[in-house]
C-alpha cells in the first residue's frame, strides 16, 4: 500500500513542476526519489552530486 502513496506523491511533484513551467526529466527520477526518501526518513543521509529544483 505504501507504493501507492509514493506514486501519488511523485505524481503531485511532477504536476507541481509542470504548473511552474518546469519540464520533468526522466534521467533525474532516481535523484527525485532519493530526495523524497531523505525527507521522509531524516536519519538517512544521501550525498547528492547534483542539485535538483523541487
Amino acid at each position: 500500500m505504501e507504493i501507492l502513496k509514493h506514486a501519488a506523491v511523485m505524481k503531485k511533484v511532477i504536476r507541481d513542476w509542470m504548473e511552474q513551467g518546469l519540464q520533468p526529466r526522466h534521467d533525474l527520477a532516481l535523484f527525485v526519489f532519493l530526495k523524497f526518501i531523505s525527507s521522509v526518513v531524516p536519519t538517512i543521509d544521501y550525498d547528492f552530486t547534483m542539485d535538483i529544483e523541487l
